[in-house]
């Protein structure tokens, strides 16, 4: 650890030249894996917005996958502040070329982050909002006024589902992560107003411990990340919104991203560790979303649990999400699809166990709903189940 601190305090102290090491191999591979990273994530994003939903996304995924990469920005940000420094006094492929890990680490980031805000704006309808009947309180007459008993007489209640509120929160506390880590980070970095009472070295060594514990953190929690997803689309067992050509692009790219920000002045195991282990993960998850996706073509189904409208009529196959056993998803403005389990024993319709269909005030609140789009028209109306857009269904 002290070697690591010395290094730091001597890029910390004032009237340092600037050294650039150029290396075209390095600045080859280091461009084209930038556009190799936003080659690969352009698929999933096609995707959501193409399919016009997101079903299929783990919450607690995405929430760890933007910590994790947050934390691996700030960790680079923080490490390389003084090569950043430097670029007011080189040229701008000088510039480019030395903060090759700022550039990668920030594009995982911003890419991931991405996903997690069409997760929101496309989160499926029908795993938003559902229907219910309230139930009248036992024994009061039916002329009551008392709340659970107008509450019942008012008929269906509408009301955001759990799986909703969880990603709208687990979303505010990635916000609120980045936003805070980013505070910090630039208050060790900023100079102190008081040198005499800050020396380098202990000011150096904070920034040590920080760039560490968001690394640790970082690796950490992309450990962590792919857990909930593998459990999820194990339990469902279809691949969902899920791309693979990201995954199959992404799984073995994550060997050159840790050799490139591995090479870059002032890094450490601490930047370029969580992306082995996103590799491996991702690996996996590929592989499960291969073996679904021959499952899915055995059983007549898409990704959705949807009937092809070619297969065979005994092939047909009832999606049951997890936590949500009466829910489907459907992509057609047409049907009456978003089905919601009537709630409250006591009543009639309730004692039946029967469906009822969203009412016109529930399709009004998905109308008004900011992050919500319309419902996508049928793929063979918008002309994409061919061609190079044809990709991203996959």
């Amino acid at each position: 650890m002290s070697y690591l601190v010395d290094a730091a305090a001597t890029l910390l102290k004032p009237g340092l030249t600037c050294i650039i090491e150029h290396d075209g191999a390095a600045l080859f591979v280091q461009t084209g894996l930038l556009f190799g990273i936003l080659l690969s994530y352009l698929p999933q994003h096609l995707r959501i917005i193409i399919q016009g939903s997101s079903e299929g996304f783990s919450p607690w995924f995405l929430l760890l996958g933007t910590v994790s990469g947050s934390s691996g920005f700030l960790n680079v940000l923080a490490l390389q502040w003084e090569s950043i420094k430097c670029c007011k006094s080189v040229g701008a492929l000088s510039c480019y070329e030395t903060l090759g890990g700022v550039e990668v680490v920030g594009l995982v980031w911003f890419s991931f982050t991405l996903i997690l805000i069409l997760f929101m704006i496309y989160f499926p309808p029908h795993l938003k909002y559902h229907e219910y009947l309230a139930t009248a309180h036992p024994g009061h007459p039916k002329n009551c006024e008392c709340e659970p008993c107008d509450a019942a007489r008012a008929g269906p209640q509408i009301s955001t589902t759990a799986e909703w509120k969880l990603a709208v929160t687990l979303a505010w506390v990635s916000f609120i992560h980045f936003s805070f880590g980013l505070y910090i980070t630039f208050l060790l970095l900023s100079p102190s107003t008081n040198p005499s009472s800050d020396p380098d070295d202990s000011r150096s060594e904070r920034i040590y411990l920080w760039t560490t514990f968001l690394g640790l953190t970082s690796s950490s929690l992309a450990l962590l990340q792919y857990m909930p997803q593998l459990l999820y689309t194990y339990r469902t067992k279809l691949v969902g919104a899920l791309s693979l050509p990201m995954m199959a692009i992404q799984s073995p790219g994550a060997a050159l991203m840790v050799w490139t920000v591995a090479i870059k002045p002032g890094t450490n195991w601490t930047s370029w560790l969580v992306y082995v282990v996103a590799g491996v993960m991702q690996a996996l998850l590929l592989t499960m979303c291969l073996v679904w996706k021959a499952r899915q073509k055995r059983l007549g189904i898409d990704d959705f649990g949807n009937p092809l409208p070619d297969s065979p009529s005994d092939s047909h196959f009832q999606h049951h999400a997890p936590g949500n056993s009466h829910q489907t998803h459907r992509t057609s403005a047409e049907d009456p699809i978003y089905a919601a389990e009537t709630l409250g024993a006591g009543t009639e319709q309730g004692e039946e166990g029967q469906q009822v269909a969203v009412s016109d005030a529930v399709r009004d609140a998905m109308e008004t709903t900011p992050l919500l789009p319309p419902t996508p028209a049928p793929k063979k109306e918008l002309g994409i189940t061919k061609g190079f857009f044809g990709i991203f269904k996959r």
